[in-house]
């Protein structure tokens, strides 16, 4: 199975560079949801590096966000709350 990769709706490149702020809606609320990641991570993931050496002390459900579309409050309608 290949893996699919969303590409988010929006970039804005914010203050010094630094950081990239990501929006998109949650493809399973449909909620607009918005995340700030290092630009250079970004760049690094877009360009083939795995999610997790592009950007290893990004949260995990930030990550998820990039690679499914799919917000934190999406996985917990899906799955329930975690303990």
């Amino acid at each position: 199975m290949n893996a699919i990769r969303r590409q988010p709706q929006t970039m804005t490149l914010i203050a010094d560079g630094t950081l990239t702020k990501v929006s998109g809606k949650c493809v399973i609320t449909g909620e607009d949801h918005s995340v700030e990641v290092p630009t250079d991570g970004l760049k690094n993931w877009q360009g083939g590096m795995l999610m997790q050496n592009a950007m290893p002390n990004v949260h995990p459900d930030i990550r998820e966000f990039l690679i499914s579309g799919i917000s934190p409050k999406g996985w917990e309608q899906i799955f329930g709350k975690g303990d």
